[in-house]
């Protein structure tokens, strides 16, 4: 945009000029104009020659308007003739975008992927979860201190991990940014109640835990209505039902979320037993992203087939040695990637340790429908993993920050409606499918 003409030095300039150039370029101006208007403006020009510097002034407005229009409009139509995969990723043209989360930081970079989403690359220092009042002052925890002892990529199962969940096919944010899912609504979706279980869980009160690790099927389980979700959840809890301090990640598909029905990264978390802290992905301040590859809320591109090619996913939630925060870590292009971390200063019975570990699948529904599919939509079959879902291997960090396998007598193996869904153990002699479980169900008409 040029710079503004000051008032005076436009207003002088007109003065200076003779009528008869004045009167010629304004009729040379009229050409761009309907005819019928041209017809009043010479009229009333003719009748009163100091409207000339008015209909001048109005014209140039006019003018440049058009040309910024037609600039625009130029933009426009070449965009049109893009090739597709240019629109699988494009890095956004925007104004400083503003996300619909907390305080709305301004976005340095945005990037658009095939599926729709926009990501924006936000000022590391800025990002929602500093609005959070006991994390004002938080000093940022870069990467995580160390990794747990034992934490591999099983070179068999590689070809079951998508090469990018995000979409966004390796770009990252600049340095100094961490790349956060634009929210497009800001609903209280706060409510964990309800819900129906198929899971297997590890740990008691008197038990503790430094972390979990698991793998997980990515389905794609229908919901019926803007009021469900169908979900593969980790959880890491400790404390009594009312103080529950609860960290979940997984997958979901949640229309009221997220706006569509596809399977899509997310986490939960609470302080209290759901009360009054707490909140999915970033809808609330908290969680602490420090990734510019990946982020909460992004969408699988590969789902698994029923018989099948399998797909997973790695979710791995574990607290640092050192700072005390409690990270999560997801596969990512042939590693692992820190995603981001909940600071310990959020919890009370959290910031210790664990006393449960669960995986497995959860659904929601009002009591005035039908419960939605978990997993495949249909119950395990025979052991096969290919016809149902799948929890892979659950594993624990002990206080030496060692993975370990936990003793699988253990495991509790539970459902809260078997009529709609049901959970089995795999019995394979394949280590990487030991402590693993299958489950899920058509839900439905079955009870609630």
């Amino acid at each position: 945009m040029a710079p503004a003409v000051p008032h005076d030095e436009y207003s002088s300039g007109l003065k200076s000029s003779g009528r008869r150039t004045e009167t010629m370029i304004v009729q040379n101006f009229f050409l761009v104009l309907d005819s019928g208007v041209i017809d009043h403006m010479v009229v009333g020009l003719i009748k009163d020659p100091k409207m000339g510097t008015t209909i001048f002034v109005l014209l140039m407005i006019y003018l440049v308007m058009i040309k910024c229009a037609s600039s625009s409009e130029e933009g426009d139509r070449s965009s049109l003739f893009k090739k597709q995969e240019d629109y699988d990723l494009e890095d956004l043209e925007l104004q400083p975008a503003k996300l619909l989360i907390s305080n709305k930081p301004a976005a340095v970079k945005s990037i658009k992927t095939k599926n729709g989403d926009i990501y924006d690359c936000v000022d590391i220092k800025k990002q929602p979860a500093f609005d959070h009042p006991l994390l004002r002052n938080h000093t940022i925890q870069m990467k995580p201190s160390s990794f747990p002892v034992g934490l591999m990529v099983n070179k068999e199962l590689l070809e079951s991990k998508p090469s990018d969940t995000t979409g966004v096919k390796g770009k990252r944010c600049p340095p100094g940014t961490v790349l956060i899912q634009r929210t497009q609504k800001e609903e209280d979706i706060t409510s964990m109640a309800k819900s129906q279980f198929a899971t297997f869980q590890l740990g008691g009160l008197d038990r503790k835990y430094y972390g979990g690790y698991v793998h997980f099927g990515i389905d794609q389980p229908k919901v019926s209505s803007i009021n469900q979700f169908s979900a593969s959840v980790l959880w890491i809890e400790n404390g009594p039902i009312h103080q529950l301090n609860s960290i979940q990640v997984g997958w979901t598909v949640n229309p009221r979320l997220f706006g569509d029905n596809k399977t899509r990264v997310f986490s939960y978390w609470t302080a209290d037993g759901f009360h009054k802290t707490g909140c999915f992905n970033l809808l609330c301040p908290g969680f602490v992203q420090v990734s510019r590859k990946k982020t909460l809320g992004t969408v699988y591109d590969v789902i698994s087939i029923y018989g099948g090619q399998q797909y997973e996913d790695d979710f791995l939630v574990y607290k640092d040695p050192n700072s005390g925060n409690w990270w999560y870590v997801t596969y990512l292009n042939g590693g692992h990637e820190a995603v981001g971390y909940w600071p310990s200063t959020l919890f009370t019975t959290l910031r210790d340790s664990a006393s449960m570990i669960t995986a497995g699948g959860e659904v929601y529904s009002p009591t005035s429908e039908g419960s939605p599919q978990m997993g495949k939509g249909v119950f395990p079959v025979r052991g096969d993993s290919r016809l149902a879902a799948s929890a892979r291997r659950l594993q624990f960090m002990d206080e030496k920050q060692l993975l370990l396998d936990p003793i699988a007598s253990l495991l509790k193996i539970q459902t809260d409606n078997p009529a709609c869904y049901k959970v089995e153990l795999v019995n394979t002699p394949y280590e990487y499918w030991k402590n693993s479980i299958l489950f899920g169900g058509p839900g439905g008409a079955c009870g609630n």
